[in-house]
């Protein structure tokens, strides 16, 4: 029907009822569905991916359904209620995460009553609220009595495994109490927010993967000296280095590393030089070969950010990246031979990938595939070239006024 010109708001609220009785109606069947394994005719692993794959919805979003639906018809009143219309699918989940987080199934059902009046009549984050003041209540009566060893199993302790495979590959998994998951979370989440990307072909999973990593960058690199320790060692040959060989090329515990890698990391760190002798050290060079904390600042100003075809990631998200190879090309560490590319997707796509960039970071940069055909091409940016002195002149910044001043900058580093 038409809503134009029509009181809305009671229709708002039946709306949402009617809405909140099709969601019980469809996790009623989507829990029917799981169990009669009807889904696994089609080849599918779960009854998740099979919805995934005929509704189109997101994976985090189905698997979240399924698993509020088998919650759902665990609890008799709950799903009732739900039914009725009484409670929004907000409510009902978090019902269910207090029952499951209680693993106390004759405790729960002397307090759902009492949740649901609560559910009734307020939000989903006020039932939140009262279901972890009530575990916290269950938690120290179990505990107490001594005598119930459910009280220890549902208050979940604090615990982070990491382990690495006989490749290197690490195995992280972990239970934070609340607090620390706060943390977590939010720290996640901000950071998965940096480094996402429209249309990025990364999956939610990898990305998290990708934000964790970060975090943990990021604190090392804030971390206060500690003697001159690196964060990260990595070590191989000079020949395997320059990929002439297939030799020495891992990390300081042993673990194997591509080339490409060490490459990679090699942009945007301190090298240093070692004579061997049968594997034993004779002599260690001076370090060599990272920009200065000036030559960055300078790229920032000249590239704004990433310099990959496209990319729009800001400065903080960024490297700087050598032009010329270091030890293969005897690349000059000056600023037309360097650039800024972000962590997550352009410069590793120069190391692992096999992307060609030619031309001056000054000027007009190509980019390239292995068999030469062009992906984009990337010029400075210069941002709006008029700008008003305190004097009250106006002062064009052409681009051969900017690479004067970043020449100029360089000599003076120099």
């Amino acid at each position: 029907e038409d809503v134009v010109g029509l009181p809305q708001g009671s229709v708002l609220v039946e709306l949402e009822r009617l809405r909140a009785r099709l969601d019980a109606q469809i996790a009623r069947r989507v829990d029917a569905f799981h169990h009669s394994h009807e889904w696994s005719t089609d080849g599918n692993r779960s009854a998740a991916s099979w919805l995934r794959n005929r509704t189109r919805d997101g994976q985090s979003d189905i698997g979240r359904r399924v698993r509020l639906a088998q919650g759902a018809s665990e609890t008799e009143p709950t799903r009732a209620a739900w039914e009725a219309g009484e409670l929004t699918s907000r409510h009902v989940e978090e019902i269910v995460k207090i029952r499951r987080a209680a693993n106390a199934n004759e405790y729960f059902a002397e307090y759902e009553t009492a949740l649901l009046r609560l559910a009734k009549v307020d939000t989903p984050e006020a039932v939140a609220a009262a279901g972890r003041q009530w575990l916290e209540a269950l938690h120290d009566h179990l505990d107490r009595d001594g005598g119930d060893r459910r009280g220890q199993e549902c208050a979940p302790t604090d615990r982070v495994l990491f382990s690495r495979t006989i490749d290197g590959v690490g195995i992280l998994d972990g239970t934070l109490e609340v607090e620390g998951a706060e943390i977590v979370d939010r720290a996640l989440k901000s950071a998965y927010r940096r480094g996402h990307r429209q249309d990025d072909p990364r999956t939610p999973a990898q990305q998290r993967a990708d934000a964790l990593v970060e975090i943990c960058r990021a604190y090392l690199a804030g971390m206060p000296a500690s003697g001159n320790r690196p964060h990260l060692l990595l070590l191989a040959d000079h020949d395997t280095y320059r990929g002439e060989t297939i030799g020495r090329c891992e990390t300081i515990n042993g673990h194997r590393v591509p080339r490409t890698m060490v490459q990679r990391y090699a942009c945007f760190s301190d090298i240093n030089l070692v004579t061997m002798n049968g594997g034993i050290p004779l002599a260690m060079g001076r370090t060599t070969r990272i920009f200065t904390q000036h030559q960055y600042r300078a790229m920032v100003v000249r590239d704004s950010g990433c310099r990959g075809p496209g990319c729009d990631e800001p400065p903080d998200r960024c490297e700087s990246h050598h032009l010329d190879e270091w030890s293969a090309d005897q690349g000059r560490t000056d600023l037309d031979r360097g650039v800024l590319l972000c962590l997550g997707h352009c410069h590793k796509q120069v190391h692992e990938r096999g992307w060609i960039i030619s031309g001056s970071a000054n000027e007009t940069l190509e980019f390239r595939d292995r068999s030469g055909k062009l992906i984009g091409t990337s010029d400075p940016r210069i941002p709006d070239p008029k700008y008003l002195t305190r004097r009250g002149e106006l002062v064009v910044l052409t681009r051969e006024r900017v690479e004067d001043l970043l020449n100029q900058q360089s000599r003076d580093v120099a």
